[in-house]
């Protein structure tokens, strides 16, 4: 996983397997905010960015765009467009320095959102339909090698411990073990029912499985690539996210427990307690400037203390606000309000709403999610339109105009010498060496 930022992504596979087992009474968690590798966790990055206020340009996409993951490799944001299980759509490369489209990448069948190895800058996209992971090279922007998994495998997660990669097959109960090395399958491990996204944890050196099917998290050593544990929730599970100060995980809950979010303990795996975030409680951002948790819901950001574990307080954003990303190290939050046609600018250091920047270019549109990239400080913001039309926005700030340096240079020098002219020539004037101007005879 990128660790410059993760999250739900898992609730794409949610929508698949919803699709499929119809009404099979297996809750299942809303879309709404999640959001895929290179997105939340640890929000580190250049400390000192400009803050975005403005749209600097529009790129047109395929049609049903997820939310773009960046690569810090080499500065380029992927874009996964996907349709159903029997469509293979591309993977839109965009130039986060030249904002453009660099190329499209052709994957596998209902290609998933990407997961960028932070070590080379490899992207690694599951194909649900068609059973396989797509590795794209960051310097050819080509697929260089298809990886077969199980049945309706999920978005990836990257382990920078041991350098693996974990994919849930959704429909086989078990989590794929690739190594990175060779990308060759060296492991199956079977966990719950209809498993999703796993989370990596670096301070226990763990993999946690939400199994939406089972109501728990299945607990998977990274060492030993085993099953060490397994943790009963009250409903079904969203992807976790990840407090990286304490270890401790936020476990979304699905119906009956919907806006319900659970924390677990990495330390003893067990729930330590459950706390109500309100609306329907999806994927949040850990932010290590203050140690708190941000967690869309309907109409607002809701706050909570990393070290009380308890909401303070709740921010008024947009409608159908979706899970932020950050620059600045997490101080600046960035939150896709889905049905508002806004992006809201949040400070994390005081909680508050530093302004809305409107976005309108598709018809009837729909937000779908940020991604920010940690060099340039600007944000990408996927968008949908009722009419399949489909387009990612950029958002930054344009720096005040200056002079080229040579221009600059020929002005200075310019207005000196007019000075220095106008200097000598008063002396001059003063000594009687420059006659006076001859008076005029009428006068």
């Amino acid at each position: 996983m990128n660790l410059v930022a993760r999250g739900c992504r898992a609730t794409v596979a949610i929508a698949l397997v919803a699709v499929l087992l119809g009404s099979s009474g297996i809750a299942v968690l809303p879309s709404s905010g999640s959001v895929p590798a290179g997105r939340i966790g640890s929000l580190t990055g250049n400390s000192s960015l400009p803050v975005a206020t403005q749209v600097l340009a529009t790129i047109e996409v395929p049609s049903n765009p997820y939310w773009p993951v960046f690569d810090s490799a080499n500065g380029n944001m992927y874009v996964v467009s996907s349709a159903n299980l029997a469509t293979s759509n591309p993977v839109s490369v965009l130039s986060g320095t030249t904002d453009s489209l660099v190329t499209t990448v052709t994957v596998g069948d209902s290609p998933q959102p990407a997961t960028v190895d932070p070590s080379d800058g490899f992207v690694y996209v599951s194909n649900a339909g068609s059973d396989n992971v797509s590795v794209i090279s960051p310097t050819t922007s080509s697929v260089v090698t298809t990886i077969a998994v199980g049945d309706l495998p999920a978005p990836p997660e990257y382990d920078a411990q041991n350098g693996d990669l974990y994919v849930s097959d959704g429909f086989a109960a078990n989590v794929s073990v690739i190594a990175l090395s060779n990308n060759t399958v060296v492991r199956t491990i079977p966990v719950g029912s209809l498993p999703l996204t796993p989370v990596y944890d670096r301070q226990s050196d763990s993999i946690y499985v939400p199994n939406l099917g089972s109501d728990n998290l299945t607990v998977i050593s990274d060492s030993t690539n085993k099953v060490v544990g397994s943790i009963a929730l009250e409903a079904a599970p969203g992807e976790p996210t990840l407090d990286n100060a304490s270890g401790d995980l936020y476990v979304p809950l699905g119906s009956p427990d919907a806006g319900n979010v659970s924390i677990v303990s990495d330390s003893t795996d067990t729930v330590l307690s459950t706390i109500r975030v309100g609306g329907e409680a999806t994927a949040g951002v850990f932010d290590p400037a203050t140690g708190d948790l941000y967690f869309p819901e309907a109409s607002g950001l809701v706050v909570v203390s990393g070290e009380s574990k308890s909401v303070v307080t709740s921010i008024p954003v947009g409608d159908d606000s979706e899970t932020p990303c950050s620059t600045n190290g997490g101080s600046t939050l960035y939150v896709a309000n889905a049905r508002s046609d806004t992006v809201s600018v949040v400070s994390s250091a005081d909680n508050s709403l530093l302004r809305n920047i409107s976005i309108s270019v598709v018809p009837d549109e729909t937000l779908i999610g940020t991604a920010c990239d940690s060099i340039t400080g600007q944000v990408f913001v996927s968008v949908e339109g009722s009419d399949s039309s489909a387009a990612v926005v950029i958002l930054g700030t344009v720096a005040p105009y200056t002079l080229p340096t040579y221009v600059v240079y020929l002005l200075v020098g310019a207005t000196t010498g007019l000075a220095v002219g106008a200097i000598v020539w008063a002396v001059r004037r003063r000594r009687g060496r420059v006659p006076a101007r001859p008076q005029n005879p009428q006068q």
